[in-house]
């Protein structure tokens, strides 16, 4: 399990048996933590393969953390041997996905 800040937000991070990243997500999306989790993508995007951002445990989102989202899909765009993926969204971040339309944008798996 993630390292939760006095906030109750943490990422942890492992490598499945398919060679991806899972960055898994906890807590409140916002402004305040959304820096972290930029921080810990752009280190996951310096690999190769699939970057897995794992929302199951994220409650909650808001537009600094789509910001992070739409990032981390950009800077993997640039280099075609990576991709991001988001896994789980619980249904308050799949409802504002699918309201700004991201969710056509990005990949978004159950």
């Amino acid at each position: 399990m993630a390292e939760l800040d006095r906030s109750g937000f943490g990422v942890s991070h492992h490598r499945n048996g398919d060679g991806e990243v899972v960055l898994s997500v906890f807590g409140e999306l916002d402004m305040a933590t959304a820096p972290l989790l930029l921080e810990t993508v752009g280190v996951a995007l310096d690999g190769e393969g699939t970057v897995v951002l794992d929302l199951a445990g994220m409650t909650f989102i808001d537009s600094q953390g789509i910001k992070v989202l739409v990032e981390a899909n950009k800077r993997a765009q640039l280099d075609r041997v990576r991709r991001v993926v988001l896994r789980s969204p619980q249904p308050q971040a799949r409802k504002v996905l699918e309201m700004t339309g991201l969710a056509k944008l990005l990949t978004v798996e159950d």
